[in-house]
C-alpha cells in the first residue's frame, strides 16, 4: 500500500518543527468522524501542536510525533491499521479516554501528557502556525484540507474575514 500524505506534503507548510500529531479513530458514521474531528481541534488548542484528522488509510503515521485514538480502533480498518503501523514504528501513542496528567504549572489535565508535561496555555514557545509569532492566550485551532493548525486570536480573525491564505 502507498501512502501519499506525511504532514511535509500537507497544504500548509507552516508546520512548527517540534511536533506534529494525529489523531485516529473510526469514521464509518457521521457522527464518528464529527467525534474525531472534535478531538483533533481539543488536542491542537491543548497543545499548540498542529493536528492531522486520519479519516482514510492514506496517511503515514510514523511522520507523526505522536498517535491520538478516539473510541475503538479496532472496530474499523483505517483506525486498526494506522494503529498497528503506529505501535510497529514504536510511535508514541495515547488513548483520549485515559485519565489526564494535570499540567506541571496550573494542574489543568492535558490529554496525552507525561508528568511535568505543561499545556499550551502554559508551555513557552507556542506560536500561530500562520504567522509564525507567540501566541500569548491559548491558541485557536483553525481546520484546513484535514489538519488543525494552532492559530493566534489575530490571524484566526483574519482566515474567517477571508483573507486569502
Amino acid at each position: 500500500m502507498t501512502r501519499t500524505a506525511t504532514p511535509a506534503t500537507l497544504p500548509i507548510a507552516l508546520i512548527p518543527p517540534a511536533a506534529v500529531f494525529a489523531v485516529v479513530g473510526p469514521t464509518s458514521t457521521d457522527e464518528e468522524r464529527a467525534e474525531l474531528t472534535s478531538m483533533g481541534a481539543f488536542i491542537c488548542e491543548q497543545f499548540g501542536i498542529p493536528v492531522t484528522v486520519a479519516t482514510d488509510d492514506q496517511l503515514d503515521v510514523r511522520a507523526f510525533d505522536m498517535v491520538f485514538t478516539v473510541g475503538d480502533v479496532w472496530s474499523d480498518e483505517t483506525p486498526a491499521v494506522l494503529y498497528a503501523e503506529a505501535l510497529a514504528a514504536g510511535v508514541r501513542t495515547h488513548d483520549t479516554e485515559a485519565p489526564d496528567v494535570p499540567c506541571a504549572s496550573c494542574g489543568e489535565g492535558v490529554v496525552g501528557g507525561r508528568v511535568g508535561d505543561e499545556c499550551s496555555a502554559c508551555a513557552p514557545g507556542v506560536d500561530c502556525a500562520w504567522c509564525l509569532e507567540g501566541v500569548d492566550e491559548e491558541p485557536k485551532a483553525y481546520f484546513e484540507r484535514g489538519t488543525w493548525y494552532p492559530l493566534c486570536g489575530g490571524c484566526l480573525e483574519g482566515f474567517r474575514g477571508g483573507y486569502d491564505n
